[in-house]
């Protein structure tokens, strides 16, 4: 069998010059390919990254609704706070209206959605003008909560967290300590801590009958004085009173109410429809 066919299926033995030639090229044998192996795909990882980013993105970003303050986006729970010399205009959504705060205050957005527009005033004072459905707009003060029924008015907190509400038109409902009163334009009343809203009292009201509606609840004795002072423009003020007193003085404020407004009442009937009715008198007379 020749060399030839060896080099063609290896049968056979061969020679020498073949043998040699073998082994000098076996030191340059392939040994075969050796691919690296496939990289793991990161894809599922990545979308996930960029999912669990979206969400945080998400809910980073406030979902409550804002008000604008100078053109500034300002989000429920976010204080703005103004130092000395300086005043912010609150923007109300949906163009109901804008409050003007001024120069020392602290003023947080509470809530601003279609239902209820709540800011929160724990120092300072601010202006508001609302043209708004009643209730949609309330201010809280640490005192009270000033519930607005379309109006202007103006509201500030002390330092000790006392508020003092002044309407300059239209009306505005003040609750604190289970009780409200409601103040008409023209009228003011005073908040102190842990005290319900003080009954209104007309800004023409004379410094005699605003001491005696002062001093009353502690000092039956200037009830007297109280009831010669009250003229028209106070009968809201007696009528507020009649809520806060009983028996006798009661029945004397009442009278003296009907000297001023007369209404279909029967003092001995002054029950919640009388009162509506006498309420509405009494709003009238101013």
């Amino acid at each position: 069998m020749s060399a030839k066919e060896y080099l063609w299926d290896k049968r056979g033995q061969p020679d020498d010059e073949t043998r040699e030639l073998e082994a000098l090229l076996g030191q340059a044998r392939f040994g075969g390919m050796k691919l690296p192996e496939a990289k793991k795909r990161r894809w599922p990882l990545v979308l996930a990254g960029l999912a669990a980013a979206a969400v945080v993105v998400f809910f980073a970003v406030p979902r409550e609704g804002f008000v604008r303050v100078d053109g500034v986006k300002l989000y429920a729970s976010q204080w703005l706070e103004t130092g000395a010399g300086e005043r912010a205009t609150v923007q109300l959504g949906q163009s109901i209206g804008h409050v003007e705060v001024q120069e020392g205050s602290r003023l947080r957005v509470v809530r601003v959605d279609d239902e209820q527009q709540r800011l929160e005033l724990e120092r300072g004072s601010v202006h508001a003008v609302v043209l708004a459905p009643p209730r949609l707009f309330v201010i809280d003060t640490p005192s009270a909560t000033a519930v607005d029924l379309g109006c202007e008015y103006q509201l500030t907190v002390d330092a000790q967290g006392a508020s003092r509400l002044q309407v300059l038109s239209g009306l505005v409902e003040l609750e604190g300590q289970a009780r409200h009163v409601t103040v008409l334009a023209g009228m003011w009343s005073t908040t102190e801590q842990g005290q319900a809203p003080s009954v209104p009292l007309d800004v023409r009201a004379s410094p005699a009958f605003v001491s005696a509606v002062e001093r009353l609840e502690v000092d039956a004795s200037v009830l007297p004085l109280l009831l010669r002072q009250a003229e028209r423009p106070d009968a809201p003020t007696l009528w507020h009173l009649l809520s806060r007193t009983e028996g006798e003085t009661r029945a004397s404020i009442a009278a003296r109410l009907l000297e001023l407004v007369p209404a279909p009442v029967d003092l001995a009937r002054l029950d919640a429809r009388a009162l509506d009715e006498w309420w509405v008198a009494c709003v009238a007379a101013r």
